[in-house]
Protein backbone atom coordinates (compact mmCIF):
# COMPACT_ATOMS: atom_id res chain seq x y z
CA UNK A 1 0.00 0.00 0.00
CA UNK A 2 1.01 3.54 -0.70
CA UNK A 3 0.15 6.39 1.69
CA UNK A 4 -0.13 9.88 0.26
CA UNK A 5 -0.75 12.97 2.37
CA UNK A 6 -1.84 16.28 1.00
CA UNK A 7 -3.78 19.40 1.76
CA UNK A 8 -5.88 21.98 -0.02
CA UNK A 9 -7.06 25.45 0.84
CA UNK A 10 -10.60 25.32 2.13
CA UNK A 11 -13.05 27.71 3.72
CA UNK A 12 -11.41 31.05 4.60
CA UNK A 13 -8.19 29.71 3.03
CA UNK A 14 -7.57 27.36 5.96
CA UNK A 15 -5.58 24.22 5.13
CA UNK A 16 -7.58 21.00 4.96
CA UNK A 17 -5.54 17.80 5.16
CA UNK A 18 -6.36 14.54 3.46
CA UNK A 19 -4.83 11.07 3.36
CA UNK A 20 -5.04 8.78 0.39
CA UNK A 21 -4.27 5.10 0.82
CA UNK A 22 -3.69 3.41 -2.51
CA UNK A 23 -4.20 -0.32 -2.32
CA UNK A 24 -1.84 -2.59 -4.24
CA UNK A 25 -4.75 -4.42 -5.87
CA UNK A 26 -5.72 -1.44 -8.08
CA UNK A 27 -9.38 -2.42 -8.37
CA UNK A 28 -10.74 1.06 -9.24
CA UNK A 29 -12.78 1.04 -6.02
CA UNK A 30 -12.72 3.79 -3.41
CA UNK A 31 -14.07 4.49 0.07
CA UNK A 32 -14.26 8.14 1.17
CA UNK A 33 -14.42 9.02 4.86
CA UNK A 34 -15.98 12.28 6.09
CA UNK A 35 -15.70 12.55 9.89
CA UNK A 36 -17.65 14.51 12.48
CA UNK A 37 -16.45 17.69 14.16
CA UNK A 38 -14.64 15.96 17.02
CA UNK A 39 -14.55 12.48 15.55
CA UNK A 40 -11.49 11.76 13.44
CA UNK A 41 -10.96 9.38 10.54
CA UNK A 42 -8.75 7.29 12.84
CA UNK A 43 -11.47 6.91 15.49
CA UNK A 44 -12.99 3.42 16.01
CA UNK A 45 -15.97 3.51 13.63
CA UNK A 46 -13.83 4.71 10.77
CA UNK A 47 -10.77 2.66 11.70
CA UNK A 48 -12.59 -0.66 11.59
CA UNK A 49 -14.66 0.29 8.54
CA UNK A 50 -11.48 1.34 6.74
CA UNK A 51 -9.90 -2.03 7.52
CA UNK A 52 -12.85 -3.80 5.86
CA UNK A 53 -12.46 -1.72 2.71
CA UNK A 54 -8.68 -2.08 2.57
CA UNK A 55 -8.93 -5.85 3.03
CA UNK A 56 -11.30 -5.96 0.06
CA UNK A 57 -8.85 -4.08 -2.14
CA UNK A 58 -10.40 -0.60 -2.00
CA UNK A 59 -8.40 2.60 -2.01
CA UNK A 60 -9.28 4.96 0.84
CA UNK A 61 -9.53 8.74 0.95
CA UNK A 62 -9.77 10.38 4.36
CA UNK A 63 -10.84 14.02 4.51
CA UNK A 64 -9.16 15.21 7.71
CA UNK A 65 -10.70 18.54 8.59
CA UNK A 66 -10.20 19.37 12.28
CA UNK A 67 -12.99 21.63 13.45
CA UNK A 68 -12.03 21.32 17.12
CA UNK A 69 -8.95 23.45 16.41
CA UNK A 70 -8.93 26.93 18.02
CA UNK A 71 -9.15 28.69 14.64
CA UNK A 72 -12.76 27.45 14.44
CA UNK A 73 -13.78 28.53 17.96
CA UNK A 74 -15.63 31.62 16.75
CA UNK A 75 -17.59 29.82 14.02
CA UNK A 76 -21.36 29.68 14.36
CA UNK A 77 -23.08 26.38 13.54
CA UNK A 78 -24.13 27.81 10.18
CA UNK A 79 -20.57 28.82 9.38
CA UNK A 80 -19.30 25.39 10.43
CA UNK A 81 -21.87 23.74 8.15
CA UNK A 82 -20.71 25.98 5.30
CA UNK A 83 -17.07 25.18 6.05
CA UNK A 84 -17.57 21.40 5.95
CA UNK A 85 -19.29 21.67 2.56
CA UNK A 86 -16.60 23.95 1.08
CA UNK A 87 -13.70 22.00 2.61
CA UNK A 88 -14.97 18.62 1.48
CA UNK A 89 -15.65 19.90 -2.04
CA UNK A 90 -12.13 21.37 -2.22
CA UNK A 91 -10.51 18.05 -1.30
CA UNK A 92 -12.74 15.99 -3.58
CA UNK A 93 -12.39 18.38 -6.53
CA UNK A 94 -8.60 18.15 -6.31
CA UNK A 95 -8.63 14.39 -5.79
CA UNK A 96 -10.99 13.58 -8.65
CA UNK A 97 -9.08 15.81 -11.06
CA UNK A 98 -6.44 13.03 -11.05
CA UNK A 99 -8.40 9.86 -10.22
CA UNK A 100 -11.18 7.81 -11.76
CA UNK A 101 -13.10 5.10 -9.92
CA UNK A 102 -15.78 2.65 -11.01
CA UNK A 103 -17.19 2.04 -7.54
CA UNK A 104 -17.33 4.54 -4.68
CA UNK A 105 -18.64 4.41 -1.14
CA UNK A 106 -19.00 7.58 0.89
CA UNK A 107 -19.01 7.11 4.66
CA UNK A 108 -19.94 10.16 6.70
CA UNK A 109 -20.44 10.69 10.40
CA UNK A 110 -22.41 13.48 12.04
CA UNK A 111 -21.05 16.76 10.62
CA UNK A 112 -19.59 14.84 7.68
CA UNK A 113 -23.10 13.82 6.60
CA UNK A 114 -23.82 17.46 5.79
CA UNK A 115 -21.05 17.36 3.19
CA UNK A 116 -22.33 13.98 1.97
CA UNK A 117 -25.78 15.41 1.33
CA UNK A 118 -24.23 17.94 -1.06
CA UNK A 119 -21.61 15.71 -2.68
CA UNK A 120 -24.02 12.87 -3.49
CA UNK A 121 -25.92 15.23 -5.80
CA UNK A 122 -22.86 15.66 -8.02
CA UNK A 123 -22.54 13.69 -11.24
CA UNK A 124 -19.25 12.08 -10.23
CA UNK A 125 -21.16 10.28 -7.46
CA UNK A 126 -24.22 9.23 -9.45
CA UNK A 127 -23.44 5.54 -8.79
CA UNK A 128 -21.95 5.96 -5.32
CA UNK A 129 -23.23 4.13 -2.27
CA UNK A 130 -23.69 5.94 1.03
CA UNK A 131 -23.23 5.03 4.67
CA UNK A 132 -24.75 7.62 7.02
CA UNK A 133 -23.40 7.33 10.59
CA UNK A 134 -25.37 9.39 13.12
CA UNK A 135 -26.56 11.91 10.51
CA UNK A 136 -27.77 15.34 11.61
CA UNK A 137 -31.40 14.52 10.88
CA UNK A 138 -32.64 17.40 13.01
CA UNK A 139 -31.54 19.66 10.12
CA UNK A 140 -34.49 19.72 7.71
CA UNK A 141 -32.35 20.03 4.56
CA UNK A 142 -30.20 17.13 5.77
CA UNK A 143 -33.22 14.91 6.39
CA UNK A 144 -34.70 15.81 3.00
CA UNK A 145 -31.38 15.02 1.29
CA UNK A 146 -31.38 11.55 2.86
CA UNK A 147 -35.01 10.89 1.97
CA UNK A 148 -34.60 12.09 -1.63
CA UNK A 149 -31.25 10.33 -2.07
CA UNK A 150 -31.49 7.83 -4.98
CA UNK A 151 -28.30 6.00 -3.92
CA UNK A 152 -28.06 2.65 -2.19
CA UNK A 153 -27.53 3.56 1.43
CA UNK A 154 -27.33 2.45 5.04
CA UNK A 155 -28.13 4.71 7.95
CA UNK A 156 -27.03 4.07 11.53
CA UNK A 157 -28.23 6.18 14.43
CA UNK A 158 -28.84 5.23 18.04
CA UNK A 159 -31.94 6.27 19.92
CA UNK A 160 -29.68 7.94 22.51
CA UNK A 161 -28.01 10.17 19.92
CA UNK A 162 -28.79 13.83 20.56
CA UNK A 163 -29.96 14.23 16.96
CA UNK A 164 -32.29 11.23 17.05
CA UNK A 165 -36.00 11.90 16.85
CA UNK A 166 -38.82 9.36 16.66
CA UNK A 167 -40.74 11.76 14.46
CA UNK A 168 -37.96 12.01 11.85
Amino acid sequence: MRWIRGSVKGYKDLAIAYHYIQNDKKLKTLAIFLPGAGYHTTSPLFHFTEEVYLNRGYDVLRVDYRYVDEKYDEFTNEELYRAVKVDTAAVLDKFFSNHLYEEVYIVGKSLGTIAMSVELKKQRFEKAKAIWLTPLINQQDMLEAMIQNPHQAFCFIGNQDRYYSKED
